[in-house]
């Protein structure tokens, strides 16, 4: 439930990072966030889902395969992942700069998604898709020189990207993409700082010079949830910790951690874990 900056740890045999997604549960939702590798993927099984990219939604399907740009805030959120499999390569800026040093100037635009799948050429889409297959293959099975195929792979994969997905970026979208990373690491990190205390939208808008209107626009347009409930996310995630790792009453893990009362908590708690703060710590307990 963690919504920042994510910093991606690479295998070192390898240029991407590959995640299999293989989940055989109701849900999953990557909460928002953004790192620098550019996210690429892949939806192999048949399931559907919704991505947010810096505000903007999308229903992705069996299929579809989408870049998300390096530094853009976005969550996925699949509401049934029974037998849902996918592929992710997160490649690193630093990967495909050494191949192209004017990437600053340039962004990808690879969406192929429901209708919009036929604005791109399908031989290279399915390119594109094979290559994911095949670098999950080697990841997954590790035949001999494995990482020498994926290495390229990821040569290939580079270079379909750079030669028919790449587009132009103007200077004022550089701009704007730093500014709005800045403004929205200082709201998040000012929240963090102070979550356990009574927070007000007045009082948020005015530390950040903004109208309290304002301010909820930008934070739901760049984040994909409302200020207000990611306070109290904020919040539900250290109180979970400290139910976890102390004996601390409910009251007063409640209170500490900015809850308005105990109720407050409670209702929070059990719309993430249907179940009450405290059946829940009796739970473990038992275990």
């Amino acid at each position: 439930m963690e919504y920042t900056y994510e910093n991606v740890i690479k295998d070192e045999k390898i240029p991407f990072k590959v995640i299999v997604h293989n989940y055989d549960i109701k849900s999953i939702s990557i909460k928002s966030h953004w790192h620098e590798e550019f996210e690429l993927t892949y939806i192999i099984s048949d399931s559907e889902g919704e991505v947010y990219i810096d505000g903007q939604k999308y229903i992705i399907n069996q299929g579809d395969i989408f870049l998300i740009n390096s530094n853009c805030i976005h969550s996925i959120f699949v509401e049934s992942c029974i037998n849902q499999v996918a592929v992710t390569l997160l490649i690193p800026y630093e990967f495909i700069e050494s191949l192209y040093p004017d990437l600053k100037n340039i962004e990808f635009d690879c969406m192929a998604i429901g209708l919009k799948k036929n604005d791109y050429d399908k031989n290279i889409i399915k390119k594109l898709q094979q290559n994911i297959m095949e670098i999950a293959e080697c990841y997954d099975k590790k035949y001999s020189f494995w990482n020498i195929k994926i290495a390229s792979l990821s040569y290939d994969t580079v270079y379909l990207l750079l030669k028919y997905f790449k587009k132009e970026r103007n200077i004022e979208d550089i701009i704007h993409q730093k500014e709005k990373l800045k403004i929205i690491s200082e709201i998040v990190v000012f929240i963090k700082k102070n979550y356990n205390e009574a927070l007000y939208i007045d009082q948020i808008a005015k530390q950040f010079g903004f109208s309290p209107q304002y301010l909820c626009r930008y934070f739901k347009k760049h984040m994909g949830i409302t200020i207000l409930k990611y306070i109290n996310n904020v919040r539900l995630i250290n109180a979970y910790r400290e139910l976890m790792n102390t004996d601390k009453l409910i009251v007063t893990i409640s209170l500490e951690n900015g809850f308005a009362n105990e109720k407050s908590f409670i209702n929070s708690f059990k719309q993430v874990y249907n179940t009450t703060p405290h059946e829940y710590r009796h739970s473990l307990l038992k275990k």
